[in-house]
């Protein structure tokens, strides 16, 4: 698609270090006189007052990176929370850059321009001797860090909508706008493991896999005795969250697990063990409480050239997707699919066969239909999100019962395929 060129009347600024993007934007709008931020904008993506201000954030993450002479990964990765809020990739390949991230173009939440702003005085008395003004840090926008990492300080939040169209020391001049200063837990060993692990990763900027978070925290699950599947007794990662981590902090930033029920599977956090379906804050918060903070083991998360588990995953990916073709193919039977497939000896194919879906086909036509339609019309990722997530609730393909084969292979469809559209 054609990008008109960035306009060569507008002044340039490179960012400062650790300096957020949303704040940065916000500068740029300043030094180039702009009324507002919405208004820079317009003129960064050279559209016209008359045009529509409907823009794509991988737009101006280019565009603002351009401007600032930076490569856009190296924007995204040291000015943005990509290298925490999008700290999983699908493949190996994917987690070599942030470009390929097809919801950068529809997510405007890296930016954060509505959202409340995080700011340390002390931070913004230093930046004003430094540089003669203040800045915004990405540092202070991390989810669940309520204190400066330089400082210890308290973070305060301004309150106001678009905070970043003004400098961090306008707003503490503005003690109305800041909201009250939180209680400090930076010396519970969670919170503070949390923290540790949060800035460490931010400041990588580098990415991992589902697979590999999944062998990681698995590994801190069988140290700790921990229950890993969906059916069966004893506690969980969400329970050793509530029984280690201060309640007011998870109510705070992890209310889902605070106010979650012992001994339930809570997706918030659980689902962490499988690298799906939570945030990638719930996995820095299982890593955490599990005690994985060795930089060690979480260099090997992040950096590991596993040549080996590529191989592995590949091959799965494709074995996969083979079942997959042939239970289509087949109707849903799974007899006719092993012949299709001719692999009957093949464990790892019977297993992905055995997920469900042959004895769901007699239990529940109507579920069957659904689930036989995803796999017919979803793209490859869907379904390969579709099929870890079934594959980890089995706990490694055990026998399951009538309940879980009725229900959760279902509940986990996306909404469009379960509710039948």
């Amino acid at each position: 698609m054609y990008q008109p060129p960035i306009p060569a009347q507008l002044v340039a600024a490179s960012p400062l270090p650790e300096e957020f993007i949303a704040g940065h934007v916000g500068r740029l709008a300043c030094l180039n006189a702009s009324g507002s931020i919405e208004h820079f904008i317009r003129r960064l993506t050279a559209r016209s007052p008359e045009q529509s201000i409907s823009f794509s954030p991988l737009e101006i993450f280019q565009r603002a990176a351009l401007l600032s002479g930076m490569e856009a990964n190296t924007y995204l990765a040291r000015h943005t929370l990509c290298p925490i809020e999008h700290l999983c990739a699908p493949t190996p390949e994917r987690a070599e850059s942030y470009m390929h991230e097809s919801h950068l173009r529809q997510r405007t939440a890296l930016l954060r321009l509505q959202q409340p702003a995080g700011l340390c005085p002390a931070c913004v008395e230093e930046d004003t001797a430094t540089y003669g003004f203040s800045y915004w840090r990405r540092t202070h926008q991390i989810r669940g860090l309520h204190w400066c990492p330089l400082h210890e300080q308290p973070i305060r939040r301004v309150k106001k909508a678009m905070p970043y169209s003004a400098c961090p020391g306008y707003w503490l001049r503005q003690p109305d706008c800041l909201d009250q200063a939180p209680t400090l837990y930076s010396m519970d060993p969670v919170v503070r493991a949390y923290a540790s692990i949060a800035l460490w990763i931010l400041a990588t900027g580098k990415r991992t896999t589902k697979a590999r978070v999944g062998a990681l925290l698995t590994q801190g699950v069988e140290n700790h005795q921990l229950r890993s599947r969906i059916p069966g007794k004893g506690s969980r990662i969400s329970d050793q969250a509530r029984e280690k981590t201060p309640c007011a902090w998870l109510k705070l930033y992890f209310p889902k697990i605070a106010d979650g029920a012992p001994y339930i599977y809570c997706p918030a956090i659980d689902a962490a063990l499988f690298g799906t379906s939570c945030s990638p804050y719930s996995i820095i918060l299982a890593l955490s409480v599990l005690g994985l903070t060795d930089k060690g083991l979480l260099s090997r998360m992040l950096h590991g050239k596993q040549r080996a588990l590529r191989v592995r995953e590949q091959k799965d990916i494709e074995l996969r997707d083979r079942a997959f073709d042939a239970y289509i193919r087949a109707g849903g039977s799974y007899e006719k699919s092993r012949h299709l497939i001719g692999a009957a000896s093949s464990s790892t194919f019977n297993l992905y066969l055995r997920l469900g879906l042959p004895s769901l086909t007699r239990a529940d036509p109507d579920a069957s239909a659904k689930i036989l339609a995803f796999l017919s019309s979803a793209s490859a990722e869907e379904r390969e999100l579709w099929m870890s997530q079934v594959a980890a609730s089995m706990g490694g393909g055990l026998r399951t019962s009538r309940k879980w084969i009725r229900e959760i292979p279902l509940q986990l469809l996306p909404n469009r395929f379960r509710n039948g559209a």
